[in-house]
Formats: structure tokens, sequence, C-alpha cells
């Protein structure tokens, strides 16, 4: 688990480096009223880089390894939050990288409905149940977002029917 941990410190220390260097040219609020379009997501990044270091220092307090014997009646533990498969976290980076490479093309709607039926059908979700909660989702999103706090969202190839 500390192999996993760190692996997850590194990966999380990259994306806010990333996004930090992405971020570079959004102002701040100096020269805006309020705010600044950069303000919340050093906001959010700010807060995962705090929570990937309470994940370093736990991962550093911890045992460097436990050993337990397994037996053979013993049922299996149910998963933590830090016991991912990198198997399905490649699938969601990839996924997620997928999703925001062609968010401009095809914009937000298709591309959000895409993503969240693609991710609960790999999840074993039922066809009812992803279709279900991927309309809603990105209907409350857009709602939210277009609608009462008219944020533009990419449209893509929904740009003429003005969404």
């Amino acid at each position: 688990m500390r192999k996993n941990n760190f692996i997850l410190i590194g990966c999380l220390a990259g994306f806010i480096g990333m996004v930090f260097f992405f971020m570079r040219g959004l102002p701040y609020g100096e020269h805006t009223v309020g705010y600044g379009p950069a303000f919340y997501p050093t906001l959010l990044l700010g807060l995962l880089g705090l929570l990937t270091i309470v994940l370093l220092f736990q991962t550093l307090k911890s045992p460097k390894e436990i050993k337990e014997e397994k037996k053979e009646d013993e049922p299996k533990k149910a998963l933590g939050i830090f016991d991912v498969s990198f198997k399905n976290f490649g699938f969601f980076l990839v996924l997620f990288l997928f999703y925001a490479i062609t968010l401009n093309i095809t914009g937000f709607i298709i591309n959000s409905l895409l993503f969240l039926f693609i991710a609960m059908k790999y999840l074993k979700a039922s066809l009812k149940q992803a279709v279900f909660v991927s309309v809603i989702v990105v209907a409350v999103i857009f709602v939210m977002f277009r609608i009462v706090l008219r944020v533009p969202l990419p449209s893509g190839i929904l740009e003429g029917i003005g969404l």
C-alpha cells in the first residue's frame, strides 16, 4: 500500500504542477472586480496539494510493511479508498485526457454524456442506469453553469443550435 500511495502522491503532484503551469497566464484579480478567473482553480489546487501532503505524512508514518497471514477460509476484505488497481487508474486517466482533448471539438454536452456513460459502463452499471445518470448529471450541470451562473460552456459541434 505504501508503494501505491507514493505513486498516487507523485501523480497528484505532477497534476498540480501541470495545472499551475497551464494557469500561469490567468489574472488573479488585480485587474478585475472581485476574484479573477484563476482564484477558484488555485484554491482547489491548494486544497488538493494540502490533502496530498497529508497523504504523504500518513504514508511516511505508517509501517513499511505489514505482514499478515491470510487464512484460507477468511473472507476477502473490502478495498479501501487508496487500494486502487492501476488498470482502473490507467483507464480513467486515459478517459479523462480524451475528455479534456476533445471538449472544445464535441462540446460540453456530447463529451460529458459520453464520458459519464463510458465510465459507468466500465464500472458495471446497467445500460438504463448509465443513460439515466449521465443525462441527469449533464442536465443539472448545464442548467447550473449555463443558465443560473451564466458561465459559457464549450458548444463544439452544437454551436449552431444555440447550446
